[in-house]
């Protein structure tokens, strides 16, 4: 009697730890919950995407051209420490996709008042190009019926976003950012 209801108390309090964790309403979705099962929200922001070129070297075709994200702060409201265990529930339209294909986790440095990641880089003279973020490692596995647990494993401090492509709707002129910050 007395292993049974030890048994009991383990399945239910695994139960009710399990169903802490769920997946977000909506596809696109980035949320991170804890080791003590709590769910954390990051700080979201649209942003749009912008360009620089430098300056008049461009006229001759020997510059070049960068895009990047820019978020408004110097810090995400949202803050980690580096070693506390924090992992990711993010909602995508399919998970049967390799996720470092759909979802992006990326540095970002400080910039005066914003954060700022670049996306990529042209180089006119040579028509040499770089796309995309530079991306954090990361390890995936399937949760739910469409979401991604995501492992970023322990990053150093630092300011870091995250970007869930939806790959049957690209949306070239703005994102959605999910930002945090690591202490």
């Amino acid at each position: 009697m007395r292993l049974l209801l030890i048994i009991f108390t383990i399945v239910s309090a695994l139960t009710v730890s399990a169903q802490k964790v769920k997946e977000a309403d909506f596809v696109g979705n980035v949320r991170a919950f804890m080791p003590d099962s709590s769910i954390v929200n990051l700080d979201k922001t649209n942003v749009q995407i912008k360009t620089k070129a430098t300056g008049s070297k461009i006229w001759w075709g020997i510059g070049s051209s960068k895009a990047f994200v820019e978020v408004p702060g110097s810090e995400a409201k949202t803050r980690f420490k580096s070693d506390s265990g924090y992992q990711f529930v993010v909602k995508v339209a399919d998970n049967n996709i390799d996720p470092s294909s759909v979802v992006m986790i990326f540095n970002m440095e400080v910039k005066g008042k914003n954060r700022r990641a670049q996306m990529g880089k042209v180089n006119n003279f040579m028509g040499n190009s770089v796309q995309g973020f530079e991306q954090i490692n990361y390890e995936g596995k399937k949760f739910g019926k469409s979401s991604y647990i995501i492992d970023p494993g322990t990053l150093s401090a630092g300011n870091y976003g995250v970007v869930v492509l939806n790959p049957d709707k690209p949306n070239d002129t703005n994102l959605i950012v999910y930002s945090f910050t690591v202490k």
